[in-house]
């Protein structure tokens, strides 16, 4: 009788220590999601624009957005800019920020973006964000997405 105490106890105690790590590796590994990116602007073929993560740093309350612009390869890109809009509903008000860049590093790659609210913070919770990718060359081209999120504090 005693034994099966003792086996009980481990077993408890082991599936006790299971249920810790699952629960503190679930709360490390927390990001914010992404629910839906949607092409707003008629996609007139010349590029195509990526979204790869949204962050959000509890502490600035700023949402970082990165992702990935596709163009046809004769674009011959000589002037671009990247606009990112944030929208979060609290309450009765909504908060909002926007940042603008002109001539990132690729214009047809990688990018970046990191906004902060205009008046107070953004807070964790459902947020929408847009993306503006506007690049001229012999011919201009713009795509807008919309990215339905929810935020996380990044760890």
């Amino acid at each position: 009788m005693r034994a099966i105490l003792n086996v009980r106890r481990w077993l408890s105690l082991g599936l006790a220590m299971v249920m810790m790590l699952a629960v503190s590796s679930a709360a490390i590994g927390a990001e914010s999601r992404i629910l839906r990116v949607t092409t707003l602007a008629p996609n007139p073929g010349l590029l195509d624009v990526h979204i790869s993560t949204v962050t959000y740093g509890a502490a600035s309350g700023e949402i970082t957005i990165t992702g990935a612009v596709e163009c046809v390869p004769d674009l011959g890109v000589q002037m671009d800019t990247l606009e990112f809009y944030g929208f979060q509903e609290r309450g009765r008000s909504t908060i909002a920020g926007y940042t603008q860049v002109y001539g990132w590093s690729a214009p047809c790659g990688s990018f970046s973006g990191t906004v902060a609210a205009n008046e107070g913070r953004f807070q964790p919770g459902r947020a929408t964000l847009y993306v503006t990718v506007f690049v001229c060359g012999p011919q201009c081209a713009a795509e807008i997405v919309q990215i339905d999120a929810v935020l996380v504090p990044s760890r």
